[in-house]
């Protein structure tokens, strides 16, 4: 058995909206359920961004790096 330690970190970061995507667009853009998409930020495909300043922390506070979305679809569609 082999063990590593999950360490999870933030850091502030900048980007304009149009590069970021919530979870549910994502979904849509790639296919796949809401929860397809938190699997695979769980793997690290993805990175996520968390808007902590949300006014419903429930809903819209999970989004997507634009760029990657795109790039996962592409290979997706390519396999």
């Amino acid at each position: 058995m082999k063990l590593v330690r999950r360490v999870v970190s933030y850091e502030e970061v900048n980007y304009r909206p149009e590069e970021v995507v919530p979870i549910t667009e994502a979904a849509r853009l790639l296919g796949m359920s809401n929860q397809g998409v938190v699997s695979a930020i769980g793997r690290g495909r993805l990175i996520e961004l968390i808007d902590v300043e949300a006014r419903n922390p429930r809903r819209f506070r999970r989004f997507l790096l634009r760029a990657e979305v795109e790039e996962l679809a592409k290979q997706a569609a390519a396999d």
